[in-house]
Formats: C-alpha cells, structure tokens, sequence
C-alpha cells in the first residue's frame, strides 16, 4: 500500500490530532484494557505477592532470587497500572 518508503515525509494535513474529551476517555478505556490483557498474559497461573523481611533474610538459590525479583517487578507494574 505505501511502498518502499511508507515512512517517509508523509503529510497528512486534514487530521484533526485533538482529542475530544469523550474521546480521551474511550482512548483511556480501551489502553485500560490493553493492558488487562498484557496482565493476563504474563501473570502466573499462581498467587503472587511481596517476600516478608523474615523471608528475605534467608539465603536462597540465584533462581529463588531471579524469581523474586521478577514477581516483586510483576506486583509494581500491576499496582502502577491499577493506580490510573
């Protein structure tokens, strides 16, 4: 459809790139859930949740750490997404 160069300087001046408020919320709606699905997809099928300081004090495993780690990023990312 575009060519070969597709990217380069394409001018659209008849967009209108303001958003009405209405359709700001729809836009939000519909990021909102864009990354439900994202969620979905990553989250385990089991319950996630933060180590206790007692558990954190144990030594563990390089997996057991890399782990953590990533479930503790999984629980920020989920908590900035449901705080919009």
């Amino acid at each position: 459809m575009f060519g070969a160069s597709h990217g380069s300087n394409l001018s659209f001046p008849e967009l209108n790139l303001e958003l009405s408020p209405v359709c700001e919320l729809q836009v939000s709606r519909l990021a909102m859930l864009s990354l439900l699905a994202v969620f979905k997809d990553i989250l385990p099928g089991y319950r996630i949740r933060l180590p206790t300081e007692k558990e954190l004090e144990v030594p563990v495993s390089k997996e057991v750490k890399q782990t953590r780690d990533y479930e503790s990023m999984q629980l920020r990312f989920y908590q900035v997404g449901a705080a919009i």
